[in-house]
């Protein structure tokens, strides 16, 4: 089921009720729970206000993040999610900064900057 539509029959609405709510027609409420079409940001936000859900349950993102998605990582991706979680912030530092030498990312350049202001 569309998450629009679920998060309004979740409080009860109809698409009547929810489009005077946010201010659009019936017919908008209609095309963003058949996927035709989608609301602008700021109906968005006030779609989130109104049915008392996050803007990431509304366009199908949950508030779990990796631990949902875990499943689609290799054993080695698991596995350094795991190391990473597992040390203090020194070692979630070093890790990053090796990682993003490692991968020749313009990050590094910055992630040096940074630890040396820190420290």
């Amino acid at each position: 089921m569309n998450a629009y539509k679920a998060a309004r029959l979740k409080a009860g609405m109809t698409q009547e009720e929810l489009a005077a709510a946010v201010h659009v027609t019936q017919g908008s409420i209609s095309q963003w729970e058949r996927g035709m079409t989608n609301p602008d940001f700021k109906t968005l936000i006030l779609l989130a206000d109104v049915l008392c859900v996050s803007v990431d349950e509304l366009i199908g993102r949950n508030s779990h993040g990796v631990e949902d998605n875990i499943e689609a990582l290799n054993d080695e991706e698991k596995e350094l999610l795991t190391i990473f979680r597992s040390v203090n912030r020194t070692g979630k530092d070093t890790i990053l900064q090796v990682a993003r030498v490692t991968s020749g990312s313009h990050l590094a350049q910055e992630g040096l900057t940074q630890n040396k202001r820190t420290s």
